[in-house]
């Protein structure tokens, strides 16, 4: 709330560290460790509950996928049998802009 108290900024940021934060940590781990800090923020900026679960549980779905440690990767390589990077390249113009791709 130090930064600014525009309530779109602070939902931008939040959405920010989940994707961040979905790199590196398992959905499990990251909704134990930043519900309780984010939920209160949200909150006090007069977000409804409901909606900021759903938006966690969506920027920690898209971080499932992302990887290094996107979980649902490694259960997509294990049904196809295939490889990660053949996996990878399937699902990348899902997560990230066209021109990457």
């Amino acid at each position: 709330m130090a930064i600014t108290t525009n309530r779109t900024v602070i939902l931008l940021f939040i959405i920010a560290t989940l994707l961040a934060l979905g790199c590196v940590l398992e959905a499990v781990a990251m909704i134990l460790i930043l519900v309780p800090i984010l939920a209160p923020i949200a909150l006090k900026l007069g977000l409804d509950p409901i909606h900021f679960g759903a938006i966690t549980i969506l920027a920690t779905a898209i971080g499932l996928v992302t990887p290094p440690v996107g979980v649902c990767l490694f259960v997509a390589c294990g049904l196809a049998k295939a490889k990660m990077s053949e996996v990878i390249r399937a699902i990348m113009p899902f997560w990230s802009p066209r021109w990457l791709c």
